[in-house]
Formats: structure tokens, sequence, C-alpha cells
């Protein structure tokens, strides 16, 4: 069984939990489709950035829960969280 990494992101007023393990990149944040979730181009890019500028995107499952709004805060709390996961 693969390690599971749990832990959190904030940006401002916006907390996210993931839970982030190897996998084929599938991203669902509460049951949903990130796409689903973040529907703008913008807001998928900003999810995205981190496991893109560390040239991991695809190579984990992505299950991000605790998150109330779509807003910018949101993804971007997402991201900072992304970015701290070793």
């Amino acid at each position: 069984m693969a390690a599971i990494t749990n832990t959190s992101g904030r940006r401002k007023t916006a907390v996210a939990r993931i839970y982030l393990s190897e996998g084929t990149g599938n991203f669902t944040i509460n049951g949903k489709d990130y796409k689903e979730y973040f529907p703008t181009l913008v807001l998928q890019y900003k999810v995205h950035q981190a496991f893109k500028v560390t040239e991991t995107d695809g190579k984990y499952d992505s299950k991000p829960t605790s998150m109330v709004a779509v807003s910018p805060g949101q993804a971007e709390a997402l991201a900072c969280h992304l970015q701290s996961v070793d």
C-alpha cells in the first residue's frame, strides 16, 4: 500500500486539507473532479501549478477536503499546500 501524506494549506481565510498519494494524477475535491469544483482555467492552473513546477504532474493522486467555497483563495490555499509537500 502506498504512503499517504495528509496536511493542510492556508491562504488568507481559506483552508485546504489534502491527502496525497502516489498514483496516476486523479484529482478529486470533496468527491468531485477538480474541474467541476474550479470551473475556470485560471483556478485550474493555480491548482496544478505546484505539480508542473516540480515536474510531478500525473504522478500523484490528490484528494483535498474541507473546502467549502469556490474562490481564488481556495485555489491559492491548495497551491500553497502542494508547494510545501516534500
